[in-house]
């Protein structure tokens, strides 16, 4: 198998058009062009388009759909993955699009649940893209249809916070009555998936959705899918495993032992911004205090204003580790435009493995705050308002 790289140099415009889809002409030497036609839409609806960095979604354009129709326009260089997303009314879901240079994709649909849109192109990804999404049908239907059910119910939930606890109390009823019926439906549609699995061929977008069920392992290693997640790990060749992707995976199938509080701590290789191998152990005789973080987790960029306070109270006690889960490009650029306290590092590394699994990182911002002597006294995770003093207060003597 030759991989084509999933994250190719990708030649920007400095201002990227989208209107609405108008006219005829042809995409350029390096342009490609997405149009869209939807039905039973409303007008002022958005659709927006979104390049995907690891683990980071950046906005690269916005276009407001007319008489159901809405088109995105751009430069690349190669072959490279979009995806597409509804605003308001619909089901908070993404439509993967392959694009490249010179190619026309035209996107039809007959209502509003994204995923059940059709996607036409000459690009063979794409095909492989939509069989794996069609596998989940019918019952994927019905979760997007009780997705955007959800998002209403969260909106009630919002307005209701701080002013009408029973309106907040019934909106709670009510989601976790949605809950209950996707979650055998998502159970069924993952089966269905892991189904076309064992029998589509293996290339990149194989591994790459495979890939996303070998995560489980980590999180939900008595998943009742765990064990069918592992027997497809058979299919894979040598040559496969030698792929960034391919690495992903069988570190995730050779997951290190959790530890837990009270535990020694674990150590590992991780890499500062200039490039150097650095290791916990070198504040050895010091508290440690790793944030597991991500820029593209809200809770997580929020929580820096107070990491500096804490780091400005307890430094001479205190060492804190930021360990960045983002892709080593995005995470340099983060760092060179936005101030971040302590000891920023990275593993470098694709997904949840490595010290995010021997620490039991299944969300961010995760904590972990470690003895002068080595050992685990304490792990958390989730920001609020003033909880990281007061846990950092509470731990440091």
């Amino acid at each position: 198998m030759k991989p084509v790289s999933f994250f190719c140099l990708m030649a920007v415009l400095l201002t990227l058009s989208a209107a609405g889809c108008t006219g005829n002409s042809a995409p350029g030497d390096n342009e490609f062009i997405i149009e869209g036609y939807v039905k039973n839409i409303a007008d002022s609806s958005t659709i927006t388009l979104f390049a995907n960095y690891g683990n980071v979604g950046k906005s690269i354009a916005v276009d407001t759909i007319t008489d159901g129709r809405f088109m995105f326009r751009d430069t690349v260089s190669c072959l490279k993955k979009y995806s597409i997303m509804g605003g308001k009314g619909f089901p908070s879901v993404s439509l993967e699009v392959w694009v490249a240079p010179g190619e026309r994709i035209r996107i039809r649909g007959n209502d509003n649940l994204v995923e059940t849109w059709t996607v036409k192109s000459g690009l063979p990804y794409q095909r492989y893209e939509d069989e794996y999404r069609k596998a989940g049908f019918p019952e994927r239907a019905l979760v997007l249809e009780n997705r955007v059910l959800m998002n209403d119910v969260a909106s009630e939930m919002r307005a209701a916070v701080g002013n009408d606890q029973t309106a907040l109390r019934r909106a709670r009823e009510k989601m976790d009555s949605i809950f209950k019926v996707n979650a055998p439906l998502d159970s069924i549609v993952d089966i269905r998936k892991l189904d076309y699995l064992a029998e589509a061929p293996v290339n990149e977008i194989w591994m790459e959705k495979y890939g996303s069920y070998v995560r489980i392992l980590q999180y939900d290693p008595d998943n009742f899918m765990a064990d069918r997640i592992r027997s497809l790990y058979s299919r894979l060749s040598e040559d496969d495993l030698q792929t960034e992707t391919g690495r992903m995976i069988y570190e995730y199938m050779h997951l290190p032992e959790r530890v837990g509080v009270g535990d020694e701590m674990v150590d590992g290789d991780l890499y500062d911004t200039d490039g150097n191998l650095r290791h916990l152990s070198e504040f050895n005789g010091r508290y440690i205090l790793l944030d597991f973080w991500s820029q593209g987790c809200g809770p997580c960029i929020a929580s820096f204003p107070e990491m500096e306070e804490v780091i400005a109270a307890y430094g001479d006690r205190l060492e804190v580790v930021g360990i960045s889960s983002d892709r080593k490009d995005i995470w340099l650029k983060y760092l060179s435009e936005n101030k971040v306290g302590g000891n920023q590092w990275n593993e470098l590394r694709m997904g949840n493995t490595g010290l995010a699994a021997a620490y039991g990182v299944t969300g961010i911002p995760h904590y972990v705050m470690i003895s002068p002597d080595g050992r685990i006294l304490d792990i958390w995770a989730g920001y609020a308002s003033n909880y990281l003093k007061s846990k950092v207060k509470a731990l440091v003597k």
